[in-house]
């Protein structure tokens, strides 16, 4: 079982680190994956991932849920050989047992050392007899892969859509710290 440690501080209002109001910012192995979520959501480490509950389980509607793995080191970390789409499509997908079906096209979002690909799939959870939906990001950049999954019921889907761009939005791999209260390291 992975290890993990929360440790939580109040940083100055001068700190480079600002969530949006109402956000908090996880960071996982000291800047491997840092992004933005609901500050009210319940966060709670499992044995490969970490993952964040709009509400105390098992009444929770929405769970986002993130892990992550070091990519081995490539010339130029270059990795356009092997195009996000494709493992989205051909790994991810195919290796999901709800019985996904993809709902539009994938998109994609790029940054300066970082690229990511999400799309979005319908499924029929048993345990609820009734239909879920799910958003599903593979990110990486500067040797780290993430992926970052959110389940939701249909009609969350207006939080879902913040929250979401919220985690987009704030997604950062590989940006290292030695403390958390100098913040992240030059460049």
């Amino acid at each position: 079982m992975a290890r993990w440690e929360k440790r939580e501080f109040n940083l100055p209002p001068t700190h480079r680190w600002q969530a949006r109001k109402g956000n908090k910012i996880f960071i996982a192995d000291r800047g491997a994956v840092q992004f933005e979520y609901p500050g009210d959501w319940v966060a709670s480490p499992g044995e490969h991932s970490f993952c964040f509950y709009d509400k105390p389980e098992p009444d929770d509607d929405i769970r986002l849920e993130c892990s992550m793995i070091r990519m081995p080191p490539i010339k130029d970390d270059d990795w356009s050989g092997l195009p996000l789409s494709d493992l989205l499509e051909n790994t991810v997908l195919a290796s999901d047992t709800r019985g996904v079906t993809k709902t539009g096209s994938n998109r994609r979002l790029r940054r300066p050392n970082m690229e990511a690909e999400w799309l979005e799939v319908d499924f029929f959870d048993p345990s609820q007899d009734r239909w879920a939906k799910s958003r599903m990001c593979l990110a990486r950049g500067n040797g780290i892969q993430a992926f970052i999954t959110m389940d939701y019921w249909p009609e969350d889907a207006a939080t879902v859509r913040r929250v979401w761009d919220d985690v987009l939005r704030s997604l950062k791999l590989g940006e290292y710290i030695s403390s958390p209260f100098r913040g992240p390291r030059p460049r």
